[in-house]
This record gives structure tokens, sequence and C-alpha cells, in this order.
């Protein structure tokens, strides 16, 4: 995609790279992982810079695995392109329009396309209110009150 659309498309790189990942597939990439942690001002920097937070992840590992990227895209409140594994799907069920969710390589260039050529600035502003009500639901007040209901759902006259 980036290939395509040279000017409109940059994929970057926020995280380091895993160990023992071969760095050669992540030429493409403008800002290449580094191998060792970011620190704070490189990883807000990098973050801080993107319109969509590109996440590939299959099913398997994440299936029982959170995924620190997705985590990260909500605490900025930056939509999604992503694989519809179950740490993913809930949220667009629940919080609506937060990106993308994609079950395929070509769904995910499909929406790559569609951001490029489309240019929906309302629906983008509706992504990032959405990711902005995702982030508030997990502040510690809205948590503390899903697991009080929950501790009183599971166990009446505990609390």
């Amino acid at each position: 995609m980036a290939a395509r659309f040279p000017v409109k498309v940059a994929f970057h790189h926020v995280g380091r790279l895993a160990h023992r990942t071969d760095p050669a597939p992540f030429q493409v990439l403008l800002d290449l992982p580094l191998t060792e942690h970011l620190s704070r001002e490189t990883f807000t920097t990098r973050l801080a810079a993107l319109h969509y937070v590109f996440l590939p992840i299959r099913e398997g590992y994440y299936n029982l695995s959170a995924s620190g990227a997705f985590l990260d895209a909500m605490t900025w409140a930056k939509p999604v392109i992503a694989r519809s594994p179950p740490i993913v799907s809930p949220h667009f069920r629940r919080f609506g329009d937060i990106g993308y969710l994609c079950d395929s390589d070509a769904d995910m260039r499909d929406a790559v396309e569609a951001i490029v050529t489309g240019r929906d600035a309302d629906r983008y502003a509706r992504q990032v209110a959405a990711m902005q009500t995702r982030r508030a639901a997990r502040t510690p007040t809205a948590l503390a009150t899903t697991y009080r209901s929950v501790t009183q759902q599971d166990h009446p006259g505990l609390l």
C-alpha cells in the first residue's frame, strides 16, 4: 500500500522488535523497529503522529492474551485497522465504529485503500470519538463500577 500510494500512506513501527524476529520484512516501514526498548519520548512521538494503529494480529496467541498495541490505541484514542480475534471484535460490538475490523489481509488492504481514496473526515472524527469513549470505559472509576456490579451479581451479599 505504501508503494501504491507513496505520498498518502506510510507505515511506522512504534514498539521494539520482539526477540529473535527477522528484521528484513520491516524494511518497508518508514520508522524501523528498534531492538532495544523505546524511550518514552520516542514512543509518544511515534504514536501521537499516527492516524490509525494497524494490528494484523492473528488468532492463536492473542485469543487469550491482551495486545499492548491495542491497549495503546485505546489510550491514545487512535482508531484501528485490525484483524478480528476475540480480544478485538467485542470492542467493535460494544463501542461501534472504532476503526476497521478485518478478516483477512485483503480486507486490511481494502481498509487502507478506502481510507486513502475516501478521505472521510467525518467518519474518522466519529472513530476517534468512539475510541475516546472506549478509553473512558477503562478508567479506574469505570472499571471499579463494572467490577462491583459483577461481584454483586456473582456473590450476592458479599459487599
